[in-house]
């Protein structure tokens, strides 16, 4: 066995805490951080309290909050409170990190609230403003690749501005905390006046087994989102689809003609089909990402698929949306069960900054389910399959031309 370290055996004689840090540096980071805070009274920096500003955390709450309201009533109380311990700390430290550097008062609160409200609500501006300008020759204003380099401009320019200018802005300040306080207040006022959170019933054969006999068939339920029917394709773009179409019914498939969905929204048409029935309406005011969340928890108690589980068989969610307790392949924004965190995400500039080219994982997501659906069809268990394979082709973003 390996001796034990003693005294002899460490470098410069240190001995091991069993922190893996030695006691020399530990003192040191502690001792530095005691002459930064004696530098911090002696170069008369105007102290945490008087820099410190309450209209930064307004307008993080106010971030955390719309992002809230859009989920509701489908929201989650300890999500909303999670998010927002998290968001405060940030713009806590964030503030903290801009004393440091800007020894005036109110300029740290004052640059604080200015990155705040260029990188969390950019994604609420551009969809304004893309709303605005829909159907007008100027709709060009709203693409990221103008938008984002002069809400950048401007940013750049006002977080200058705020450094150099010799005014105190007790003014401004004012202004802001007044302004955040109203703006929070009004939309605590609407997510008060929400309704209740509906309750969805499974259907009351999702869970009692079929008979299905002694040697049950596997089931393949392949879904190829926003793929046309083949009159339509023939009728409205001109294009001839019979060489798949043939392809298919030679191979034993029946072709359904002038086949048609239910809706054009993915969350409703899945809802629909899983549950062999159609999804309980729902109030036009609902936000649209609470209308995907309450579809979302339809999908995720469908009868089909949860009865066939009851039923010996084994359940595999190839898809987007989770299914009779299997957790989905993969995400697909806006679509794939939101929550509160992500809404927020997908609101940074940042993040909208990096997903606007195409996202290539897209694409070679579905050439893997390409590849795995022959391995899954070539397994022998003891269970029959359900396999529920959803591909996004050709649904947006496109990456497959005609070759």
């Amino acid at each position: 066995m390996p001796a034990s370290p003693d005294k002899e055996s460490q470098p410069n004689g240190v001995v091991s805490t069993g922190t893996g840090v030695p006691p020399s540096q530990t003192t040191s980071v502690f001792s530095a951080f005691i002459r930064w805070l004696v530098w911090w009274r002696q170069a008369g920096n105007p102290g945490l309290r008087s820099s410190l500003a309450a209209h930064p955390f307004l307008f993080g709450s106010l971030f955390v909050l719309q992002g809230y309201a859009k989920l509701q009533p489908m929201g989650c109380r300890q999500d909303l409170f999670l998010d927002l311990t998290a968001v405060l700390t940030a713009i806590l430290v964030l503030q903290i990190v801009f004393i440091f550097f800007v020894r005036q008062p109110r300029k740290p609160a004052l640059l604080a609230s200015l990155c705040i409200v260029f990188f969390c609500f950019f994604g609420d501006w551009r969809m304004q403003l893309e709303e605005c300008l829909l159907g007008s020759r100027w709709f060009w204003l709203a693409r990221m690749r103008w938008m984002l380099p002069v809400a950048g401009t401007v940013f750049l320019a006002l977080f200058t501005w705020v450094l150099r200018t010799p005014r105190a802005l007790v003014t401004t300040r004012r202004y802001l905390d007044a302004v955040s306080a109203l703006l929070v207040a009004f939309t605590l006022a609407g997510i008060f006046r929400a309704p209740p959170q509906p309750v969805f019933q499974p259907g009351e054969l999702a869970n009692v087994p079929m008979d299905v006999g002694g040697h049950p068939p596997d089931i393949y339920f392949i879904l190829t989102d926003a793929y046309t029917s083949p009159e339509s394709l023939k009728a409205y773009w001109g294009y001839d689809n019979s060489a798949f179409v043939n392809c298919l019914t030679g191979l034993g498939f029946h072709v359904l003609k002038n086949a048609h969905c239910n809706a054009t929204f993915t969350p409703i048409c899945l809802s629909t089909y899983l549950n062999m029935n159609y999804p309980p309406p729902l109030p036009r005011n609902w936000p649209m990402i609470s209308q995907v969340a309450w579809f979302c928890q339809i999908i995720r108690q469908a009868e089909a698929p949860a009865r066939l589980k009851a039923s010996g068989y084994d359940v595999r969610s190839l898809s987007i949306f989770d299914v009779a307790g299997q957790r989905r392949f993969y995400n697909y924004p806006g679509i794939s069960g939101p929550t509160l965190g992500g809404v927020l995400w997908a609101r940074l500039a940042l993040v909208m900054l990096l997903n606007t080219p195409p996202c290539a994982s897209y694409g070679d997501t579905n050439l893997k389910l390409f590849s795995l659906l022959p391995r899954i069809a070539a397994e022998r268990t003891g269970k029959p399959k359900f396999v529920y394979a959803h591909l996004m082709i050709p649904h947006p973003p496109y990456f497959f031309d005609e070759k």
